[in-house]
């Protein structure tokens, strides 16, 4: 499992701890002061979820320091971090991995050291940072960037403890994003909402809430059931409401604008209180505070339910004016909490909690005085190191200024020697020098009337040129000319071959289109003659369909309305026997409700009958539709055999006028005749088509109302027509 250390506040590893250990797979190693080491197979989202850390690194390094390793402190560095240089892959790939990069990419890195103890120096932390970011820098994977990194490396170095981590987030994870405004740390609202145990059933009270976060870190943390928060200040007020609504816990949290010295809530009404109650000298006066304190004590023990819960955030420092925690709960016990202990040298009869007390004071004056002798120490052992490397330095001093003294008069020696022979040389380069400018100058008069030759020359050949370019421009001109008429005479060629190549394409076109004609003319004539015997055979067909289509539909109308009426007068019969019977039954059976079901037999019979007769009307006003119809189509059958007759005399005169013959006019009735002959054919089988299908829903409406099957006569008769149509 890959190593981890994490920092926290001041008094906070017990709870970092508490939530390590909760997690499945993480087993703490060490804990020292600000940190906790520990292995874990997490995810990243595991353990960036730790609410009382502040930040989460990637162990490289923890090692102890050896002591007075301030003078070797550069080979002692070298030494611990090439030594670790596969540990230090193995964490960057960890780191990779939390981060969510590929193992080939480049990580932009810069040094974040800290040096406290002996090591706290502004020239030892510039050195340290260039060490390592060097060393680090051998990595091939790894790029120094001081502006914009991508990985930060943490390097703690103290009197005890050498520590290099890669820091897995670049914010801290106590910066709550719904938090605008941080009056207590997150983390160490945290942790009172850890010490007493909040539940998602708790009521919370903080009698002196000022920006809220406790509130919220309760609600956003922990899910408690409602919170109230009490503050006498407006503008603090105003941040505890912005931070609600940042953090969108206004539903649960309730501010109220009050002294907390009052008691104006239900007794035995919280279930938990937490309060960071004022200390420091910047709060007021001692006196004052204590009297606060003690008054907010009592406005606890009154609003607090039975087994209730209480975590107070004060300092027991008793220089600054406030309460030792072992006081507060003797003001819980004591009535109207004005009890206050005698700050005195305690009598024989003092109470164990003044004992307590003293005791505690005397032992914060030792933890205090211990304090201070340690950091005597470690400044007197400071003082005596800077003291050995003063002398060592001022006897360096003195060798370094007798050295300074022997090169400066050797050194002075040779300057004399060489100022003289500058001299010499000075005097020697000025002759030099003199014969050297008058030389220049008669060069300078020569070099002049070469220039004022060259020149004349010059403009002789600018004009040359100048007449050479008119020249060639006149040329230009007359060539340009000439490849104009060429371009237009080729056109004009290629103009005229394409005129005679369309005249030659007009004159075969115009051979393909008489051959054409001729054609079509021949094949007009041979059509002619066959539509003159077609309409002669159209005309005999139409009038022998004629009569015989009148006569068949007159037969089939008088039979199809004989059979209705024979087929309706029949069920009417049968149904009527059936009611005749079933009511002689029911006579028969019950005798004894007589009265009541022969009216009501009466009544149904009555309807039936009614309901009988009004079928019998709607078969007869479908027989005389369907005999409308038949009129109908009768009067359109005559309308399209004029139709047809006129069409047929019109195609007739245009064939004439195209061919004209001797024996055309003669046949075009016939020809009109037996087209409408063939039209009356289809319009008399439509018409019988009509009739059947009525016909067919009619027997089917009369064997659906009493219950029979079609007999096989009626099969047969509607399978005639059939047959005929087919036919």
């Amino acid at each position: 499992m890959p190593d981890f250390f994490c920092t926290v506040g001041f008094g906070l590893n017990d709870f970092a701890v508490l939530e390590l250990e909760a997690l499945p797979t993480v087993t703490v190693k060490k804990t020292l002061t600000g940190k906790v080491f520990f292995q874990s197979d997490c995810n990243a989202a595991s353990l960036l979820a730790l609410k009382t850390v502040e930040r989460i690194f990637v162990n490289v390094i923890h090692d102890e320091v050896e002591p007075n390793l301030i003078n070797d402190l550069d080979d002692w560095l070298t030494n611990k971090l090439c030594s670790k240089s596969s540990s230090l892959d193995d964490s960057l790939l960890t780191w990779k991995e939390f981060a969510k990069k590929t193992s080939d990419d480049p990580v932009k890195f810069r040094i974040n050291a800290r040096l406290s103890g002996i090591f706290r120096k502004s020239s030892l932390f510039q050195r340290v940072s260039s060490l390592a970011g060097s060393i680090f820098q051998q990595n091939s994977s790894l790029v120094k960037d001081l502006h914009k990194p991508d990985l930060e490396v943490f390097l703690h170095l103290n009197n005890n403890f050498f520590t290099v981590g890669l820091q897995l987030t670049k914010k801290p994870l106590s910066d709550r994003c719904y938090l605008d405004h941080i009056a207590v740390r997150s983390t160490v609202c945290v942790a009172m909402c850890m010490a007493v145990g909040l539940s998602s059933d708790d009521v919370l009270l903080d009698p002196m809430c000022g920006a809220a976060t406790i509130l919220v870190e309760a609600v956003k943390q922990f899910d408690c059931k409602a919170a109230v928060g009490v503050d006498c200040d407006l503008l603090q007020l105003k941040l505890a409401q912005a931070n609600l609504n940042t953090s969108l816990s206004y539903p649960r949290i309730e501010l109220v604008c009050g002294d907390s010295r009052i008691i104006f809530f239900k007794q035995q009404q919280f279930d938990v209180v937490l309060c960071d109650v004022p200390f420091g000298r910047k709060f007021g006066v001692p006196t004052e505070i204590h009297r606060l304190l003690t008054s907010i004590v009592n406005t606890i023990d009154a609003v607090l339910k039975p087994k209730g819960r209480i975590g107070i955030l004060i300092s027991e420092n008793e220089h600054q004016g406030e309460l030792s925690l072992i006081e507060m709960m003797e003001n819980l016990k004591v009535p109207g909490g004005r009890r206050t202990p005698d700050r005195s040298a305690p009598s024989i009869h003092s109470s164990p909690a003044s004992i307590a007390i003293a005791l505690n004071e005397e032992q914060h004056r030792r933890q205090e005085c211990e304090k201070v002798i340690q950091q005597l120490q470690t400044h007197i052992s400071s003082l005596q190191q800077e003291h050995a490397v003063a002398k060592a330095a001022l006897q360096r001093k003195d060798s370094l200024l007798m050295q300074a003294q022997q090169q400066w008069k050797t050194v002075e020696s040779d300057w004399n020697q060489r100022l003289s022979l500058a001299n010499e040389e000075k005097d020697r380069l000025t002759t030099t020098v003199a014969r050297l400018e008058g030389q220049v100058q008669i060069s300078i008069a020569e070099a002049r009337k070469k220039t004022m030759e060259l020149q004349a020359v010059v403009r002789q050949n600018d004009e040359v040129l100048r007449d050479l370019r008119e020249e060639n421009a006149n040329l230009k001109e007359k060539h340009d000319q000439s490849q104009y008429q060429l371009k237009e005479i080729t056109i004009q060629l290629e103009d005229s071959k394409k005129e005679v190549k369309q005249n030659e394409n007009k004159i075969d076109d115009l051979k393909r289109e008489n051959h054409r004609i001729k054609s079509q003319i021949e094949d007009l004539k041979r059509e002619k003659e066959r539509s003159v015997v077609e309409l002669e055979l159209l005309q005999q067909r139409f009038e022998a369909s004629q009569e015989q289509h009148e006569n068949y539909s007159q037969v089939r109308i008088k039979e199809a309305t004989k059979n209705a009426e024979e087929e309706a007068n029949r069920r009417f019969q049968i149904w009527q026997s059936e009611v005749e019977s079933k009511m002689s039954h029911l006579i028969n059976t019950l005798e004894h409700q007589l009265g009541i079901l022969k009216a009501k037999s009466l009544e149904e019979s009555q309807a039936k009958e009614a309901r009988h007769q009004e079928e019998m009307k709607a078969m007869s006003a479908q027989c005389s539709t369907l005999l409308q119809q038949v009129k109908c189509q009768k009067k359109e059958h005559d309308e399209l055999t004029r139709k047809m007759r006129q069409l047929a005399e019109a195609q007739w005169n245009t064939v004439n006028k195209i061919t004209p013959s001797s024996g055309g006019r003669q046949t075009a009735p016939s020809i009109a005749a037996s087209e409408i002959s063939d039209a009356t054919l289809l319009t008399s089988d439509n018409t019988n088509t009509n009739v059947l299908v009525i016909q067919d829903e009619f027997r089917k409406y009369v064997s659906q109302r009493h219950g029979a099957q079609p007999s096989s006569k009626d099969s047969k008769e509607r399978s005639e027509p059939t047959s005929r149509r087919t036919k």
